[in-house]
């Protein structure tokens, strides 16, 4: 997860560019970070994957509208509005587009779709220990509250998160991953559509694609613990952000303070 390559572009004055050569529409945790690596060793630039969001963290606020017209029933993002958010990329995977399946394959019948899985029982713990995780950590929370970077990244996932899971992950990730995946089955055509678990490695993907298989190994992608690591890490250098930014106002708030209190006291005195 490359999270160091920063920008604020706005997308909504944005068209496609390229053509969506391939959705990935398995959810997050099934390897969605090692098939992003893949996709972009074959070719699909680029291609979007959550990491993308917090690389230009203003994608959050368009998010965040499908989110809500998805959330109240309004009209769904098409095509126009999709290629303003994608127009730059070939292919997506992960959260939050895994979210947008229906919508993404109404909008792209031309693309192919690879539906990454796992099993069940793994792919809830890793959400447990990672998605979940940070959706409960309160540190982030508070963060978000004082960040306006993270403030709206975290909006978004929130929100994402509320939605997905009907609230309670715990109680419903189950059922919200075997509606999916069936959804995503009754939706795309059998020659269109690929069942695909990472540990199969290049040699199915590259056929469903018609491309040759690279010289070089599978992309390994992020474990568990290397998950949290990098969102401490970002956390701490958000927070450090924070403070360099209000550590002059403290300062200059306890000096008129102090400055005050030592009147007070001469004054007091006299």
């Amino acid at each position: 997860m490359d999270l160091q390559n920063t920008s604020n572009i706005d997308r909504r004055q944005c068209k496609r560019v390229v053509p969506m050569r391939c959705l990935v529409l398995g959810l997050g945790r099934t390897g969605t970070n090692s098939i992003c690596q893949a996709m972009e060793i074959l070719g699909f630039n680029e291609t979007y994957h959550m990491s993308k969001v917090m690389n230009n963290l203003s994608d959050s606020d368009l998010w965040l509208d499908a989110i809500n017209a998805k959330a109240k029933g309004d009209k769904p993002f098409g095509r126009e509005q999709w290629d303003q958010l994608l127009g730059h990329c070939q292919a997506v995977t992960d959260f939050p587009t895994a979210m947008f399946a229906p919508e993404l394959i109404a909008a792209y019948p031309e693309a192919k779709v690879v539906l990454s899985n796992r099993d069940v029982d793994q792919w809830y713990r890793s959400i447990i220990r990672t998605i979940d995780w940070l959706y409960r950590d309160p540190l982030h929370y508070l963060l978000s509250l004082v960040d306006p970077p993270t403030g709206t990244w975290t909006r978004m996932f929130y929100k994402l998160w509320k939605v997905f899971a009907k609230g309670d992950f715990a109680r419903h990730g189950k059922d919200a991953f075997h509606e999916h995946y069936q959804r995503v089955r009754e939706l795309v055509p059998p020659d269109r559509l690929l069942e695909y678990r990472v540990s199969e490695g290049w040699e199915p993907l590259c056929r469903f694609l018609d491309l040759e298989i690279p010289d070089r190994p599978f992309p390994a992608g992020n474990e568990q613990e290397s998950f949290r690591q990098v969102f401490r890490v970002l956390d701490r250098k958000r927070a450090l952000a924070v403070l360099r930014k209000t550590l002059p106002w403290l300062l200059g708030f306890a000096i008129a303070a102090l400055s005050i209190l030592m009147t007070f006291r001469v004054t007091s005195t006299a």
